[in-house]
């Protein structure tokens, strides 16, 4: 729940104030542990769609892989 938590963070303010969730599409690809430092990635695919990424970067391994989808509130 906490990663869901961090991918909206890195969304927009703009996006967070006019839309809202739709859809998310999450894909975990290793697991992290207490105390990792994490990197959170976010681009816009779309003006309706997110690309997130949550990376592990002492590894480089992707932690999650994530999309959303947002539309008009």
């Amino acid at each position: 729940m906490a990663y869901v938590e961090w991918l909206l963070e890195a969304v927009d303010s703009e996006t967070l104030q006019t839309r809202k969730l739709a859809e998310i599409d999450l894909v975990y690809r290793t697991e992290s542990h207490w105390r990792d430092q994490l990197q959170i990635q976010s681009l816009v695919e779309t003006p309706q769609a997110f690309l997130h990424r949550i990376i592990h970067p002492e590894s480089g391994k992707d932690v999650l892989l994530a999309r959303s989808v947002w539309q008009e509130s």
